[in-house]
């Protein structure tokens, strides 16, 4: 792996009130794929407690920008405390959950992804070089797209649970 630079870590919100937990999942999967992050599931978790039902879902995707550069985007969500509810939308009955949802994104941009320049001393010097001089400009540039799309992310999601709570 060529050099990893952190955007953000644990960037995150949370949210309090009736969830879909399937419609969440489907939205944030939904955003990613029209993003072309290639999105997967790593990891998912359930279990029963007194108090409610823990839900931890791990979604990592990748997303080329060049020959040079790609964004490597993860996102965890969170659901505590949910207990299952059905309430009456459009005069049918429907299955949601009272509880909360934490949503974590960690994002990351990777330069030489294909490890180009790192198979001599001299290749890796001149990554070093280049990275400092030549594409700092292309670097910069990239990191307010991913922290633009980070937004537009969030905003999404959180404009998703608002209209839930309105049905």
């Amino acid at each position: 792996m060529g050099e990893l630079k952190t955007i953000f870590q644990k960037k995150s919100f949370a949210y309090s009130g009736l969830i879909s937990v399937q419609g969440f999942y489907r939205a944030v999967m939904t955003w990613l794929t029209e993003n072309k992050f290639n999105p997967y599931e790593e990891k998912h978790m359930e279990q029963v407690f007194e108090n409610g039902k823990e839900i931890v879902i791990e979604i990592k995707g990748d997303k080329k920008l060049s020959d040079y550069a790609e964004i490597k985007w993860k996102t965890k969500l969170v659901f505590t405390k949910l207990q299952e509810q059905v309430i009456e939308k459009d005069n049918q009955r429907v299955k949601m959950f009272k509880g909360s949802v934490k949503v974590s994104t960690d994002v990351f941009l990777v330069t030489d992804h294909d490890k180009t320049f790192e198979q001599s001393a001299f290749l890796f010097f001149l990554r070093t070089v280049i990275d400092r001089y030549v594409f700092k400009s292309y670097v910069n540039r990239a990191v307010a797209r991913i922290n633009g799309q980070y937004f537009k992310f969030q905003e999404t999601l959180k404009s998703y649970l608002n209209m839930e709570s309105f049905r």
